[in-house]
């Protein structure tokens, strides 16, 4: 006679734990544990209490009489901190997550911006919680929402490369813009400081005073001089210690009528090149051109994936020359500078050519400074003589009557 079938086990409640690889296990409290009694929790107790049987959904009433729904309780898989980083990262988006996945899918730019393709990129499921993910059999609908997203997120193909792919398209117009305008300033800036008529003149003149003041002495007698002399004009103190030199020299040419004092506009540029800098924008164009050739490679793993091979083709049709065109417009921005350290006998650093314009932009603000002093000072005076005069006519006209 064959023997009874064993009863067959009931699908219990799943308790979604993390574990501990088998190769961790040594040297930890695990490795050492006494099983535990099998009658302290039997299976039937088990059974009993956490079957995992589908259950009609309580219907419950409000005030007003009218159904509702009690909720189930949302099943959290995922570390407490982590799942909370994850959802304070998902409050970004207004849309269903189901909505935020298929974006992502499409590439779609009306609903993802940079900022957000480089949120998703940067809380992306590791692989532990990716196996966790996968291996969750429950309901998908009872998922808490950073455990459901990753769920809906890890259902597109080529996640990591597609984001990366979305962060580079949607920052590279405003990336290429800043680069062209950065360029174009630098280059600017350098033509003016060539071109200078002004700027000559007043470097003319301050070799010709500083070697007067200077005659005798080890600094006479200078052919020339580096542009941080500009900025000491001001150190040097009238003997009566009522001003400087730097104020002299602009009172007086003022006085005198000299068109050097123009030179603020004849350097418009100077300020905002003072700002850029060589070393980072070869970085931040690298990055263009690297982000360029990934996009390339990336075409070839998207062959049987046809949104993301449309999208990327259609790309790189529009914009693939573009970062050809800045390096070349970049290197004779280089070379323009490099002729204005060698007509001001200055060194290129790392700083260029923030450094040299710094200097410039400096000593072109000392010179609106003075003028809106200057200008001050005479708006006061007029005002002055103007009450004087309507002081006088007042007086007078009183004493006629």
């Amino acid at each position: 006679l064959g023997g009874l079938k064993p009863k067959p086990k009931i699908k219990l409640k799943v308790l979604h734990w993390k574990k501990i690889p088998n190769p961790k296990i040594p040297g930890t409290i695990f490795a050492t544990l006494q099983e535990a009694p099998k009658d302290l929790i039997t299976r039937e107790e088990l059974e009993e209490n956490f079957a995992d049987i589908k259950k009609e959904v309580e219907i419950k009433r409000d005030g007003d009489g009218k159904e509702k729904k009690e909720k189930d309780a949302k099943v959290s898989l995922l570390d407490l901190k982590r799942g909370q980083v994850i959802g304070i990262m998902l409050s970004r988006f207004k849309i269903p997550l189901e909505k935020v996945a298929r974006a992502v899918s499409r590439m779609d730019a009306r609903v993802l911006t940079y900022e957000d393709a480089t949120a998703l990129r940067a809380y992306l499921p590791t692989e532990e919680e990716e196996m966790m993910i996968r291996s969750y059999e429950g309901d998908v609908s009872n998922l808490a929402a950073p455990e459901l997203h990753f769920h809906l997120i890890l259902q597109v193909p080529l996640l990591a490369q597609r984001l990366d792919a979305m962060a580079y398209l949607l920052s590279f117009d405003a990336r290429v813009r800043g680069l062209r305008t950065s360029i174009q300033t630098i280059k600017a800036g350098c033509e003016e400081v060539l071109q200078s008529k002004e700027l000559q003149g007043f470097l003319s003149l301050i070799l010709q005073v500083g070697n007067e003041l200077n005659e005798g002495t080890f600094a006479g007698g200078a052919k020339g001089y580096k542009l941080e002399a500009l900025l000491k004009l001001e150190q040097v103190k009238s003997t009566d210690g009522s001003r400087d030199l730097f104020k002299f020299m602009a009172s007086t040419l003022h006085a005198k009528g000299w068109h050097g004092l123009q030179l603020p506009a004849s350097l418009r540029h100077c300020k905002q090149t003072a700002k850029e800098c060589f070393l980072e924008l070869d970085k931040e164009l690298s990055g263009v051109v690297e982000g360029m050739a990934r996009l390339g490679d990336l075409l070839q793993d998207a062959s049987q994936d046809s949104v993301l091979h449309s999208v990327l083709s259609n790309f790189r049709e529009r914009t693939h020359t573009q970062p050809t065109v800045l390096q070349t417009s970049l290197e004779k921005a280089k070379a323009q500078y490099k002729e204005v350290t060698k007509m001001l006998a200055e060194e290129e650093t790392e700083a260029a050519p923030g450094d040299v314009f710094t200097l410039l932009s400096k000593f072109v603000e000392l010179l609106n400074r003075e003028e809106r002093e200057r200008e001050r000072k005479e708006k006061e005076q007029r005002e002055k003589q103007e009450r004087r005069k309507a002081a006088e006519e007042k007086a007078q006209a009183a004493a006629e009557a």
